[in-house]
């Protein structure tokens, strides 16, 4: 992440001795985009939480609408979704080492293996045109949603008897939704096609950390059973490389 900022901030400083050609000719600008996400320290937490673990990578889709302000400001609203795709087997062999019982059989299942994150948020940024390219600088303060983390369970049973244990992790979340501040910063590279059409590419950072209940049942073979409830916070972050279309109307 250090190493990312780093990159902006070059990016930010070098472009600041551009100096804008001429105002923007259109008032407005809508663009959509399409990101491969590589998840940056995703779902580690101090809690040792079973349920979730590394992810290994997501694809995210953007968009966003505003006005530019002069000649190099740009206002609008921005909004998008990530799906991403867990680790189920790193998941899996945590529940082992963490919970298998000695000389029993011990089995880990995961209901499913993806999430998906949702923002919505204001975005601002600065334009510098160059002769060919406009590079432009910009910040999100977006509020995110995680949502579809999947239940798992674990199931131990005794080689020699009929001891069984069975032990079942869900979230307690409100429609399994976890609303938190997800900021994003980066940078696009924007190319003219034509006068009302732009290309461009970009490299973002964005991160948050949520708050979740996590209920853990524990149900032995005569149906005894133990609820715990533990509170813990969850860090979300992400690399995004984006590709995409601009358009801007509204001439001065």
């Amino acid at each position: 992440m250090k190493k990312l900022l780093t990159i902006l901030v070059m990016l930010i400083g070098c472009s600041a001795s551009a100096q804008s050609l001429t105002d923007h000719d259109h008032r407005f600008r809508i663009y959509i985009n399409g990101a491969f996400a590589l998840p940056v320290g995703a779902f580690h937490n101090s809690t040792e939480n079973l349920l979730t673990g590394p992810a290994k990578y997501g694809f995210a889709a953007n968009m966003g609408i505003g006005k530019y302000f002069g000649a190099d400001i740009y206002l609008g609203l921005s909004f998008g979704s990530m799906s991403a795709k867990l680790n189920s087997d790193a998941v899996v062999q945590h529940m082992q080492q963490v919970l298998s019982i000695p000389d029993a059989y011990n089995t880990a299942t995961l209901d499913g293996d993806k999430y998906s994150i949702k923002y919505i948020g204001i975005e601002c940024a600065k334009n510098f045109r160059f002769r060919k390219i406009e590079l432009e600088p910009y910040i999100i303060l977006a509020i995110g949603g995680v949502e579809g983390l999947p239940n798992a369970h674990f199931h131990s049973k005794y080689k020699n008897d009929n001891y069984y244990q069975q032990t079942d992790f869900s979230y307690t979340n409100d429609a399994s939704t976890f609303e938190f501040f997800y900021p994003t910063i980066g940078t696009r590279v924007q190319k003219e096609l034509v006068s009302w059409l732009y290309l461009n590419a970009g490299l973002a950072f964005a991160s948050g950390s949520y708050e979740a209940q996590l209920q853990t049942i524990t149900t032995d073979l005569e149906g005894n059973s133990k609820t715990t409830n533990t509170t813990y916070r969850q860090s979300v972050s992400n690399l995004q490389l984006s590709v995409g279309l601009q358009f801007r109307f509204g001439r001065k």
